[in-house]
């Protein structure tokens, strides 16, 4: 009786899931503790005080402060994070036929060790969401059963989580119009035209949710992306005889990153007013450079420059240093999870004993050079099915907008790249596994 009760027991799919979870947050066990981010303090402070930030939605503080227990514990928002992304992408996994659970399992060991999605979700960030995004919207395209709730609930969730979501959302609702409407592939049949439509109001309600901060922010990132990209300097160096910009003065002292201007306390940025106070002349500056040809060009060719660079850039450790002694976060940390201030300061990444991380880099650069030679291969010499096709285009789509997104209306960095290139590695998973079912299949034939 008892080895029946431990075989229902272990043979509920609950449990699975969980192992799976502890595989893919093993960086924060290691570490100690959940990884930070600077990011991590305003999302805390939002969570707890229920005030909207500045620069990002109020979403996934909500996230923090009901899934620590309202403040019981860190390591319950990472391992609740986790499991809808362990959820989600185990469902991917039966769209096509990989059912074996032990089999499952080594796919989420071959995830942890060569790319970099077990430290993304093992951070207190918002990232997550990201993947979480594309992998719901695949499969409530496919679900037609009382699933597809559920799947539209988590994108609708997921896509509030940030604000680059927005117009990661519109492109690739763009895409499936375009699915519709040209019969490529036959890939048409797949989906509705009305699940199209609800995709797009779920959209705009996680919109709606963020208007605030887009408002207040949009034209700091935007203004500190074309900084970086050199077309506000061509701007003032031909305008500033004729305009009484006064940003011109600091023209000759930008800083070259983006990040480094809108953060950098001595950046000119804040040395104007900051947010609030230079947001009409930033907008005009903007809407200046996107209406006229030499300034449009500048845009093209940067944005390429841009998309391909964060197209290789997902290295790990991205911004993880130590927070610790007079930093917001830490603060933040002790007045918000008191019990859990020693392990904080305690963690590897707060002790600066996160070098390691250099070695799964080089694993995960050289792994995902390899994998895309292998999928362009597997697509170019065999026949696939539509589904598989369909997911390629897809999730193929969704890394080069979510690299154009980031690299032209924001900035290039390696965390952003980390969230989502391990989706090759799922798609190289499932060819592999399509490759070998049809093998299976001819020699049944034979």
């Amino acid at each position: 009786m008892i080895n029946n009760i431990y075989t229902k027991l272990f043979s509920n799919s609950i449990l699975y899931n969980v192992a799976y979870t502890i595989i893919l947050i093993l960086p924060a066990i290691l570490n100690g503790y959940p990884i930070v981010y600077s990011d991590t303090s305003t999302y805390l402070a939002s969570g707890f005080e229920l005030e909207m930030p500045f620069d990002r939605p109020i979403t996934y503080g909500i996230f923090i402060r009901l899934f620590s227990l309202n403040g019981l514990s860190l390591w319950t928002v990472i391992f609740s994070q986790t499991y809808i992304l362990v959820y989600l992408v185990n469902q991917l996994l039966l769209k096509f036929n990989l059912t074996f659970k032990f089999f499952r399992g080594l796919i989420y060991y071959f995830l942890l060790i060569f790319t970099g999605i077990a430290w993304t979700c093992s951070q207190i960030m918002a990232d997550i969401f990201t993947p979480i995004l594309i992998i719901s919207l695949f499969l409530l395209l496919f679900e037609n059963g009382k699933k597809k709730y559920l799947y539209y609930f988590i994108f609708l969730v997921s896509s509030s989580m940030h604000l680059s979501h927005l117009g990661i959302n519109i492109l690739i609702i763009i895409l499936l119009l375009l699915f519709k409407l040209i019969p490529l592939f036959k890939l048409n049949d797949f989906f509705s035209l009305q699940k199209i439509l609800i995709v797009f109001f779920l959209m705009i309600v996680a919109f709606s949710t963020m208007l605030t901060p887009y408002s207040k922010s949009k034209h700091a990132f935007l203004f500190g992306a074309f900084i970086e990209h050199g077309i506000i300097k061509e701007y003032l160096n031909d305008n500033c005889k004729n305009h009484n910009y006064k940003i011109c003065q600091y023209k000759d002292s930008f800083p070259k990153l983006a990040a480094d201007f809108v953060w950098d306390k001595n950046s000119p940025f804040y040395k104007l007013g900051g947010f609030k106070e230079t947001k009409t002349e930033f907008n005009e500056i903007i809407r200046n450079t996107l209406t006229s040809k030499k300034y449009l060009w500048l845009h093209f060719k940067e944005g390429l420059k841009a998309t391909s660079q964060q197209i290789i850039s997902f290295n790990m450790g991205d911004g993880n240093g130590p927070f610790i002694g007079e930093t917001l976060l830490s603060k933040r940390v002790l007045q918000y999870f008191p019990t859990e201030y020693y392990s904080y300061i305690t963690s590897f990444q707060n002790c600066n004993k996160l070098s390691i991380i250099t070695v799964f880099n080089t694993i995960q650069n050289c792994f995902m050079a390899l994998i895309f030679i292998l999928i362009f291969l597997v697509m170019k010499t065999k026949k696939l099915s539509k589904q598989i096709i369909f997911i390629n285009i897809l999730f193929l789509s969704f890394i080069l907008i979510h690299s154009a997104s980031c690299g032209i209306l924001a900035n290039c960095a390696n965390r952003y790249g980390c969230r989502v290139i391990w989706l090759l590695a799922l798609l190289l998973i499932i060819l592999y596994n399509s490759f070998k079912t049809n093998i299976v299949v001819k020699k049944k034939i034979i």
